[in-house]
């Protein structure tokens, strides 16, 4: 009872299938951004749209675990009584808030989508592009909170930040550039 009702429903979830799923969707996620961003770029250098995914990537990571040592949540896992309880203490058991896994997706998608949308792509492939980043971190975060790993909540926050930061790093180097910073 002292978890917020949206949150409640993943209490006691527990699905090691359901985080390898994730885990294999964040890799397949990270690497398909990155080749789709080098494929597309609008730059002949191809260390540009790398730096971008980079600098996104250890962003959103160094912000994420920052948060998850600061907030210090109990991953919804540590409620169910069925596990053994080395596993529901262990300091593993206490980083819910907000799940890695959807804000790294997030934000290598959504600054892949933001590479393919200033290049010469055609519209068909933008739109597919941005319906991808939008729709892979959310089906990361929906087997997150099915693995017993995050709540609902953690999920919603992390979409957001990888999201935010995945666009808002391209458009500050576009910014620098037009501005002769880069």
């Amino acid at each position: 009872m002292q978890l917020p009702a949206f949150d409640r429903q993943a209490a006691y979830r527990w699905s090691p299938s359901a985080a390898r799923t994730t885990d294999i969707l964040v890799v397949a996620g990270i690497g398909g951004s990155l080749a789709m961003a080098l494929l597309y770029s609008p730059s002949k250098d191809l260390l540009q749209p790398v730096a971008l995914m980079g600098e996104s990537l250890a962003l959103t990571t160094g912000l994420t675990d920052m948060m998850k040592v600061l907030v210090h949540r109990p991953r919804p896992y540590a409620y169910n009584p069925d596990l053994p309880v080395e596993l529901r203490s262990a300091p593993e058991a206490y980083v819910s808030f907000w799940s890695g896994h959807t804000a790294t997706t997030a934000a290598a998608t959504f600054t892949c989508a933001d590479i393919v949308q200033h290049s010469d792509a055609s519209a068909t492939t933008k739109t597919i592009t941005w319906v991808s980043a939008a729709t892979l971190p959310a089906v990361v975060g929906f087997y997150r909170v099915r693995a017993g790993q995050h709540f609902p909540s953690d999920v919603i926050v992390g979409y957001l930040v990888g999201a935010g930061i995945g666009m808002a790093v391209p458009y500050i180097h576009r910014l620098g550039a037009r501005a002769g910073i880069n």
